[in-house]
């Protein structure tokens, strides 16, 4: 998933999936929803679904970018470590 055809006009998105989740966030003071962050999201990549975003985020949380914490059944608020806010969001 390093790049997503958009097929809507066949041209590739350079941004890797996991760099826009890091913008996203960064935009959002560093937190925010999956829903949130899948709309957001959409609006790069047409085609990104839930599934997708939640293995981008398992990718992250690996990674030690993200920490991932349910609210609800369906609902996971999304935040950035701290390491990563002292360095993001200055």
């Amino acid at each position: 998933m390093d790049g997503e055809l958009d097929m809507s006009n066949g041209m590739w998105n350079p941004t890797p999936p996991q760099d826009s989740v890091i913008f996203a966030l960064k935009k959002n003071k560093g937190v925010m929803t999956d829903q949130e962050l899948l709309n957001i999201l959409k609006n790069e990549y047409k085609f990104m679904t839930m599934k997708e975003l939640h293995q981008i985020l398992l990718k992250l949380e690996i990674l030690g970018v993200i920490h991932v914490s349910r609210i609800v059944k369906n609902k996971n608020r999304i935040e950035l470590t701290e390491k990563y806010k002292k360095f993001l969001l200055k």
